[in-house]
C-alpha cells in the first residue's frame, strides 16, 4: 500500500496530515505513560508511517479501514525497521451495513478512556461520522485529542462524487445532504455543544478538539451549579433558623 504514497495517481492523498504529526509529537514528549492512536480512514497510509515513527514498543496504533486495506497496511508497517509498537489492524467488509462504527461499537462496550489521539478522516457523512464521533468521544482519554480532517468537503465539491460526474450520488443523498459540508455539521452537533471539549486550533482544513482533563470539567460543572443556585431571602434564611 504505501508504495503508492509516490505515486501520481494518489497525489491528493499522499501527503500527511500535519495537525496529526504535530499534535502526536506534542503527547509523546509529555506523555510518561503507554499512548494508543487511532486513525479512521487510512487512504494510501502517508499519515499511518509518520504516526508509528512516534510510537514505542508499549504503544499502540489502530487502524481502521476494510479488511483487505487494513491487512495490507500491517504488513507494511512490520516492515519498516523503525515501526516498534502494536498493531491493531481494525477492518471491517464491504456489506452494505457494515462499516468502521461496528468495531468502534466493540470497543466502546468493552472501555473507554482509550485513545489519546484520534484521526477520523472517513466517509465524511453525517451518516457515518457522526456516530463515530459519538463514539470516540467516550473511547477518547481526558486530555487526549480527536483530530477531523477536511472540514469543507462536500459531495456537491468532490470531483468523483458530484452528482454530474457520479448521478447515483442523486439517488443516494438528498439535496441538502449533498450541498452541506458533513464534517463541519459533525462538529456543530456533537463538538460545538459539548463543554467537555475544548477546540484547540482550525486550520489546513483540519480540525483539531481537546478532551478536557476531568479536573477542570469538574470545577466549570461545580461552578456553573454553583451560578445557578439562587440566594435566600431573609424570610427563607429565617424559616431555616427557626427550624
Amino acid at each position: 500500500m504505501i508504495e503508492k504514497i509516490k505515486d501520481e495517481e494518489y497525489k491528493f492523498i499522499s501527503e500527511p496530515n500535519i495537525e496529526v504529526v504535530e499534535t502526536l509529537e506534542k503527547i509523546t514528549k509529555s506523555s510518561k505513560e503507554p499512548i494508543a492512536v487511532g486513525e479512521i480512514g487510512i487512504g494510501v497510509g502517508a499519515t499511518a508511517v509518520e504516526i508509528v515513527r512516534f510510537l514505542g514498543n508499549k504503544d499502540s496504533y489502530y487502524f481502521f479501514s476494510y479488511e483487505d486495506d487494513v491487512k495490507e497496511l500491517e504488513k507494511d508497517l512490520k516492515n519498516l525497521d523503525y515501526c516498534k509498537c502494536k498493531l491493531y489492524p481494525m477492518g471491517n467488509t464491504k456489506t452494505i451495513y457494515d462499516s468502521y462504527n461496528w468495531k468502534l461499537g466493540l470497543l466502546y462496550r468493552d472501555t473507554e478512556d482509550l485513545f489519546d489521539l484520534v484521526y477520523l478522516d472517513g466517509a465524511h457523512t453525517f451518516l457515518h461520522d457522526g456516530l463515530a464521533t459519538a463514539l470516540l468521544k467516550k473511547l477518547v482519554k481526558p486530555g487526549g485529542y480527536i483530530i477531523f480532517d477536511d472540514l469543507n468537503w462536500s459531495y456537491k465539491k468532490a470531483p468523483d462524487l458530484n452528482p454530474e460526474i457520479r448521478p447515483e450520488t442523486l439517488k443516494e443523498f438528498s439535496e441538502e445532504q449533498i450541498e452541506t459540508e458533513q464534517v463541519n455539521m459533525i462538529i456543530d452537533v456533537f463538538m460545538k455543544t459539548d463543554n467537555e471539549w475544548e477546540l484547540i486550533v482550525k486550520k489546513n482544513n483540519s480540525g483539531v478538539y481537546r478532551k478536557k482533563p476531568k479536573s477542570s470539567t469538574e470545577n466549570e460543572k461545580n461552578n456553573k451549579d454553583m451560578s445557578r443556585k439562587k440566594p435566600k431571602s431573609f424570610l427563607e434564611k429565617l424559616k431555616s433558623i427557626k427550624n
